[in-house]
């Protein structure tokens, strides 16, 4: 390894540029190579670095997101759930429901497929660089149960409110579940509701 080489990789470790050590040689071989003005293969080298920090951002979001599978919306088969209303899911797939801080509400019987929408949704919001955290409202309950028991309730709340987008899965059930001793009913919803 030349010293300047060793310079180098000085430089992006003390900038905590992870992957051009990996790549910077082919890139620089390459503008060589097609004899690319300087600020091409700058922007060769930065456009990498970026485009692996991305890439990473992505898979550790979507691990922290807790998706019980990874689904997209371009896995979602339209015309077997006729239902569905694709022009309202692809206006939902654009996030500005996010911008503007509302709640939405995936409705209809079992097997439509909301959660496939929902985590598709989801993992639209963590490529353009949102936090997701997804939990059916059965683990949450007993998160809740487990958090007061232990007398962190007040931590477990503050992590749910960290994600820009917290998707609450299977409320449903939530009129089976017993909190405290009594029973948690439905409540209205009025407002909140996007039928899809």
């Amino acid at each position: 390894m030349s010293l300047q080489s060793e310079r180098l990789l000085n430089h992006m470790l003390r900038l905590r540029l992870s992957h051009l050590p990996n790549c910077y040689e082919a890139i620089a071989e390459e503008a060589s190579a097609k004899n690319l003005p300087y600020l091409d293969f700058l922007e060769q080298t930065l456009e990498a670095e970026s485009q692996a920090k991305h890439t990473r951002n992505v898979r550790l979001k979507t691990q922290w997101a807790h998706f019980p599978y990874n689904k997209g919306l371009d896995q979602f088969d339209f015309a077997f759930q006729p239902s569905v209303d694709e022009r309202k899911l692809r206006e939902l797939a654009s996030l500005a429901f996010l911008e503007r801080k509302e709640n939405v509400l995936l409705l209809g019987p079992p097997g439509v497929g909301k959660t496939h929408l929902a985590i598709a949704l989801g993992t639209e919001a963590i490529v353009t660089g949102s936090s997701v955290y997804f939990v059916t409202i059965q683990d949450l309950v007993s998160q809740f149960q487990r958090a007061r028991d232990e007398n962190k309730l007040k931590e477990r709340m503050s992590l749910l409110v960290k994600p820009k987008l917290l998707i609450l899965d299977e409320c449903e059930a939530v009129s089976n579940v017993e909190l405290r001793g009594g029973r948690a009913g439905k409540r209205g919803t009025r407002g909140l509701q996007r039928h899809i």
